[in-house]
C-alpha cells in the first residue's frame, strides 16, 4: 500500500485515515460534479479534485468551504468532458446514438524491436567468442614486460 519512515503505529494509522477521508471526499465531489452526465470524465474530475485539494483546505481553515466547493464543482461541470472520437466512439457516444464507423478497425502498428528486447542466443558449446566477440587473451599473446 505505502511505505512509512516512521515506526509509530499511531502516525501510520493517522496517515491511512487521512488518505481514506481524502478518497471519500473526492468520490463525493465526483458524484456531485459530473456523475449525472455520461459525457463527463471521472478521471478528469479526479484530477480536478487533486489539483484543488489545497484550495479546499485553505477554504476549510478560513471558513469559506461552501464557496470553494461550489467553485470546484463548477469547474468540474464545465471542463471535465470526454474527448469525442469519430473512429472509435466512447460508450457514452454510442449510447447517445452516434453511428459506428463502417470500416473495420485497423490493427495497431508493430513497434520496431529495441536492442534490449532481443533474445540472447547462446550457440551450444561455443560461447560468445564465435558470435563475433573478442576471444579471451591467452598467456602467449601478452607482452614479456607485463609478465
Amino acid at each position: 500500500m505505502d511505505r512509512w519512515r516512521s515506526y509509530d503505529p499511531w502516525r501510520i494509522l493517522c496517515e491511512v485515515s487521512a488518505k481514506l477521508c481524502a478518497m471519500v471526499i473526492q468520490q463525493w465531489l465526483i458524484q456531485l460534479g459530473c456523475w449525472h452526465d455520461p459525457l463527463h470524465s471521472s478521471v478528469k474530475a479526479a484530477q480536478v479534485c487533486q489539483r484543488e485539494a489545497g484550495r479546499i483546505m485553505v477554504g476549510l481553515q478560513q471558513g469559506q468551504v461552501e464557496a470553494v466547493l461550489l467553485s470546484v464543482l463548477t469547474c468540474m461541470q464545465s471542463g471535465c468532458r470526454l474527448n469525442l472520437r469519430k473512429t472509435q466512439p466512447n460508450t457514452a457516444q454510442m449510447l447517445a446514438g452516434v453511428p459506428r464507423p463502417s470500416q473495420p478497425r485497423t490493427p495497431p502498428k508493430q513497434r520496431p524491436r529495441r536492442y534490449k528486447d532481443r533474445r540472447r542466443v547462446w550457440p551450444s558449446g561455443r560461447g560468445w567468442a564465435s558470435r563475433g566477440g573478442r576471444a579471451p587473451a591467452s598467456q602467449e599473446s601478452l607482452p614479456a614486460s607485463a609478465s
